[in-house]
């Protein structure tokens, strides 16, 4: 069927029918993108509790921001952050429709006794400040109704969570226990052997190098290489012989103005204040001199820090007439106060940057290759159907190649990862890696299915010959094998020497004579913990295991791949939680959210059998798209 498709597209009456086809898909299947119709279809609810495609993405935006993520909002929604912001969003929904079925209401007085006791929004005085809450919200990107109602959700949710986690905390013969289990803590001495210390080596035999290279033979082994033939249809081989009229050019340059339309910035501080007779003062006093921020910090208390809003484009603004006053002001200047929904604004213009247009010249080139290449698109397409034609036809690759006036390349020997027997990257293959794995899972003899990449480009590729792998010549591989004879040489003679200072130990010699006698010094470690914490990185992994199971003035040995370690027990450092009383609570604490956050997963599970939960993904993620 597809075959059949791909053979008949290029025929104007199917062109005409995709189209119509196309078109009604959009209308009646995501209308709103062409309607306008946004906000108004429920893209997630649960139970009697609706949210809008709008305050999903809005959502997601803000997250987005909030992160600091450097990427597209496509890209963010692809490495999980809309499916993470859906979840938040369900699970809100959970609990709202559940506080609906329980009657629970959070009143007007409970919303301004948290916004009063919450320290973001408090002066330096400890107390809360309108000016304070108002900068905060403003440089959140919400508005005061907007976190109202998020905070009234909390406040809701937060009732439901503390009724099933009332009593989760742990007992505390369970955080005694597991806190001295913990926190007890093991000081050695120890006596380190690095491998690469060891200088005194013997130069390898001819029958050291072949015994070694004979018992190692699978660390000396050639890959699998494969000898390939392939053709490549690509918008770009295609593309280097379409023209495209300069009028044409200009044209695409209008539609695509905004992509070479840099904005124009401001870097601005502000000062925030709730109503216009301390604007009025606060101008005046820095008309008459005073310091910008030092007056900012008389009527409200914030530090310079506090009063910088940074980089903004007119859009990033709220209000017209905040936008207005800002970006007609030049570097330097102090704005007159100005009003907005969250109060009034004075501000500081530290810099400014005019809006810039790439010109027609800048970008032709550009322009001419972008639409080259997608004209070649459908010539793409069409070869790619004549070449599958003439295979399926009979064709050997050389024989299509030749009918469609397209060229075979060869590549002599290639490996999994793509490289030649030398080990350098054979450069003459296509770049996606799809290519060499689908090249890598065929067999001798044998064509690949089509493979597509995602640039649009298209192979066809048969494998000619498949060499198996082999183990390589001594010769070829010689000097790799000294280099492994002489690591492996310096870790036994240095393990070896570990041993023969442990094997001492159990005679009944101390560990700092035993060290000394061979020249080595004895070091004192740092108290640590069973998971190895206050250990240096470069001891071994299973040093603190073993320490644990000493007893005091027991010595062992332990060895990473760089180092052997001789260590004696030397000293038992019981946990204290008087001593250690903040350690002890964290540890109280951890296990108390733990248990309720166990609590709390359980019951939201639970609201998933008592709401029904329904969530459009398909629309949200047309929504995502068409709004970037």
């Amino acid at each position: 069927m597809l075959q059949f498709i791909r053979s008949r597209v290029t025929s104007i009456f199917v062109k005409i029918l995709f189209g119509l086809l196309i078109a009604s898909f959009a209308i009646w299947g995501i209308g709103d993108i062409f309607l306008g119709n946004r906000g108004g279809q429920a893209a997630i609810k649960v139970g009697d509790i609706a949210y809008n495609s709008a305050e999903v993405l809005d959502q997601f935006e803000r997250v987005r921001r909030r992160l600091g993520l450097q990427i597209t909002a496509q890209q963010a929604a692809e490495l999980g952050l809309l499916d993470n912001v859906i979840k938040e969003l369900v699970n809100e929904g959970l609990f709202a429709a559940e506080g609906q079925s329980l009657g629970l209401a959070v009143g007007d007085a409970v919303i301004k006794g948290r916004i009063a006791s919450n320290q973001a929004f408090q002066g330096p005085g400890g107390a809360f400040d309108p000016a304070t809450f108002r900068q905060v919200l403003f440089n959140a990107g919400l508005s005061e109704a907007a976190f109202v109602d998020v905070l009234r959700k909390d406040v809701a949710r937060s009732q439901i969570v503390e009724a099933v986690s009332t009593g989760s905390a742990p007992a505390k013969p369970l955080a005694d226990a597991l806190f001295r289990y913990r926190e007890e803590r093991r000081v050695v001495d120890m006596v380190r052997v690095p491998f690469d210390t060891i200088t005194d080596l013997p130069s390898p035999s001819d029958s050291d190098i072949d015994t070694y290279y004979k018992a190692n033979e699978q660390d000396f082994m050639a890959p699998e290489y494969r000898a390939v033939s392939y053709i490549a249809i690509t918008p770009e081989d295609l593309a280097s012989g379409v023209l495209v009229a300069e009028d044409e050019l200009r044209a695409e340059y209008d539609a695509r103005i905004d992509q070479y339309r840099t904005n124009a910035t401001r870097n601005i501080d502000q000062i925030l204040l709730d109503d216009e007779a301390k604007a009025r003062t606060a101008m005046d006093r820095i008309k008459a001199g005073e310091d910008f921020a030092a007056v900012a910090k008389d009527l409200t208390g914030l530090d310079a820090d506090a009063l910088a809003f940074g980089e903004v484009t007119r859009e990033e603004l709220t209000g017209e007439a905040v936008r207005e006053i800002v970006f007609s002001a030049e570097k330097g200047a102090i704005t007159a106060p100005v009003q907005s929904d969250l109060g009034w604004h004075i501000f500081r213009v530290n810099s400014a940057s005019d809006e810039t247009v790439q010109s027609f010249e800048q970008v032709r080139d550009q322009i001419h290759t972008d639409m080259a290449r997608d004209r070649a698109l459908d010539s793409v397409f069409k070869l790619v159907n004549d070449l599958e034609d003439e295979l399926g036809g009979g064709s050997t690759l050389e024989e299509a190649a030749k009918a469609l006036d397209l060229k075979v390349r060869k590549v002599a020997s290639v490996d999994s990862s793509g490289l030649d027997p030398r080990g350098k990257p054979v450069t003459s293959l296509p770049k996606d890696r799809s290519f060499i794995t689908k090249v890598s899972q065929t067999k001798s003899g044998e064509r690949s299915e089509l493979i597509e990449t995602r640039d649009g480009a298209y192979y066809q590729a048969r494998v000619d010959r498949v060499t198996p792998p082999a183990l390589r010549p001594l010769s070829e591989v010689r000097a790799a094998v000294v280099s492994s004879w002489t690591a492996d040489k310096r870790a036994e003679l240095g393990l070896q020497k570990a041993e023969a200072i442990r094997n001492r130990t159990k005679e009944g010699v101390r560990l700092a004579k035993a060290a000394g006698d061979v020249g080595l010094t004895l070091a004192q470690s740092k108290p640590f913990t069973r998971s190895g914490d206050g250990l240096e990185p470069t001891d071994p992994t299973d040093l603190a295991s073993l320490a644990f199971s000493l007893k005091s003035g027991e010595a062992d040995l332990s060895e990473s791949e760089t180092v052997a370690v001789v260590f004696e027990l030397k000293q038992i450092v019981p946990a204290d939680a008087m001593k250690a009383k903040d350690a002890h609570d964290r540890l109280t604490e951890e296990l108390r959210q733990n248990v309720s956050a166990d609590l709390v997963e359980t019951l939201t599970t639970a609201l998933r059998s008592e709401h029904e939960v329904t969530v459009d993904r398909g629309y949200i993620d047309a929504l995502l798209r068409e709004s970037q």
